[in-house]
């Protein structure tokens, strides 16, 4: 979108290290191995003096010049930190072990950078939940992006277990009490609902809500909505743009999000359009044990919110 300035998650990533940075806290969930480098970056680091690569010169030198590279067409990179500086160089994304929630309202309160007209924050609510008081204070126009509990229940599933390697059999698995980012001192089992409620109570009572199904079927009409909503001329590119890990370059996130780890994101970075959803719902009956009871925490949330999405005209 012209003249935007995006972050991505910098909520959810302060909460990622105060969960790797929480020995008690994973000591609950003997079954989940740490499979993020920054994550056992981070967890090291803590009261000692190791770095992460990125901050060091002669590999970075050698990884980030392409024309250095090229005079050994059989030799390819293998370490992560490599493609995360390649794609980095000119780029805006940061180390993992930045983001503190602190220091992200400090940079989310910043005046914009001149060439940029808006400040689009994506983010996982969960991490928000319980940190309100961590919200930048200006000026936002809040976006709920909701999705039918059924998906979300099997989607977070397989996205922990992406995150996480669960040591042991997978069928016994459980999204709400096996992993540490749903922990049981969150305040609410439903943490996009508790947040619409505080935004509505505390900041704007007509926050925007968009339902999934509808962006990806209706893309003209929820866009030309939301932007009428949020003060920003549309325009018909926005229904399109470019595919590839290249496209992330400009995004203030974790450099996690081009690497290895980002599979989570694998759709979303290779999609340039909207996509019509083409598959129905599964049912509840399908659900393992745990996703069923997840589901069934986020059902009267979303249903509530589902009444006040922008709704599309057919």
């Amino acid at each position: 979108m012209d003249g935007a300035d995006v972050w991505h998650q910098p909520y959810l990533n302060s909460f990622i290290n105060h969960v790797n940075s929480s020995p008690e806290l994973l000591q609950r969930y003997p079954k989940m191995k740490k499979t993020s480098r920054e994550a056992e970056e981070a967890s090291v680091r803590d009261g000692g003096t190791l770095q992460p690569l990125s901050v060091f010169s002669f590999i970075n030198h050698v990884n980030s010049s392409p024309e250095l590279l090229q005079r050994y067409p059989k030799m390819k990179k293998t370490s992560r930190e490599a493609e995360e500086a390649s794609v980095r160089d000119g780029g805006t994304l940061q180390p993992l072990s930045v983001f503190r929630y602190d220091w992200v309202q400090e940079q989310l309160e910043a005046p914009l950078k001149k060439e940029k007209k808006f400040l689009f924050v994506k983010d996982w609510p969960g991490a928000i939940d319980g940190h309100f008081n961590k919200l930048p204070k200006v000026p936002f126009k809040h976006t709920f992006i909701i999705r039918n509990p059924l998906r979300t229940a099997i989607s977070f599933r397989k996205v922990c277990l992406k995150l996480f390697i669960h040591e042991g059999n997978i069928d016994e698995f459980n999204i709400i009490e096996g992993n540490p980012y749903t922990p049981i001192e969150l305040p609410n089992p439903n943490h996009l609902h508790a947040f619409w409620q505080y935004v509505r109570n505390t900041i704007d009572p007509n926050p925007v809500v968009i339902d999934t199904d509808d962006l990806q079927n209706f893309p003209e009409q929820i866009l030309r909505k939301y932007c009428e909503a949020v003060g920003i001329p549309f325009k018909t590119t926005y229904l399109k743009w470019d595919s590839g890990k290249e496209t992330l370059k400009g995004v203030n996130g974790p450099l996690r999000l081009v690497s290895d780890q980002a599979d989570v994101f694998v759709n979303a970075a290779s999609s340039s359009c909207f996509l019509p959803v083409t598959s129905q719902p599964p049912s509840f009956e399908s659900l393992t044990s745990d996703a069923q009871k997840y589901c069934s925490s986020l059902l009267p949330g979303y249903q509530e919110m589902y009444l006040s999405r922008i709704k599309p005209e057919s």
